[in-house]
Parts: C-alpha cells; structure tokens; sequence
C-alpha cells in the first residue's frame, strides 16, 4: 500500500467504528427505555399474553411452572423480548430518514404479482 491511502484507510475505519458504537449504545439505551415499563407491567403481560392459553386448558386447570424460578423469570423474559421487538421496529421505522411512512409495517402492494414487494416496489396510494 502507498503511504497516502494508509492514514484515509485508518480514519474511515476509526469513524466506522465511533458509528457503530453510537448506533449500539442508541439501541442499547432504547431497549433499557423500552424494558422499564415492560418490565413495571410484566405480570399483567403474562397472563394477557396466556389468557387464550388458558380458556383452551380444561376446567380447573392452570399452568404449572416447571423450574423453582420460572413463575418469576418467565414474565421478566416475555417483558425483555416485548421491549427488544417494540425497540427495534421503532428504530427501524425511524432511521436516519424520516418519511411520512413507515416501511416496516407497510402492508404490501395490490399491484404486485407476489405476495410481498420486492425492495425496489414503490408503492403510491
């Protein structure tokens, strides 16, 4: 390698690399955010999450926990995954690029042939 590319080389990777520790510590940060109040509400997002379990069980039957810390890590886990969907689909839908539509929960076009658009699909309605 020549001498002038080295140092262009190094200071894109080093400013790659100070990106991706903003990124990371902005959805770090996001998903804690996000997880506190799952977390405040986990026992009721447990059993609204298991009522339609629980009306397909016979009568007089519940759930059993089958570890000694499943009643208490059970909900804190459905609270983490809960907090870690809900964080990452709003990073996605606002990036960089703000637009007055969100393409992560855009519903496909009626035009297309397949089931979903292609990424390249532009769709106006």
């Amino acid at each position: 390698m020549t001498g002038e590319n080295e140092p262009l080389l190094e200071g894109t990777l080093i400013s790659h690399l100070l990106e991706l520790r903003t990124r990371l510590m902005r959805a770090f940060l996001a998903v804690i955010l996000v997880f506190i109040p799952c977390a405040l509400y986990s026992n009721q997002l447990f059993e609204w999450l298991s009522h339609p379990l629980l009306q397909q069980l016979p009568a007089n039957s519940m759930l059993i926990s089958t570890s000694i810390t499943a009643p208490f890590t059970a909900p804190l886990k459905l609270a983490f995954f809960a907090a870690l969907v809900v964080a990452s689909s709003r990073r996605a839908c606002t990036g960089t690029k703000r637009t007055s539509r969100c393409r992560c929960w855009s519903p496909p076009c009626s035009s297309s042939t397949s089931a979903w658009p292609s990424p390249t699909t532009r769709c106006f309605r």
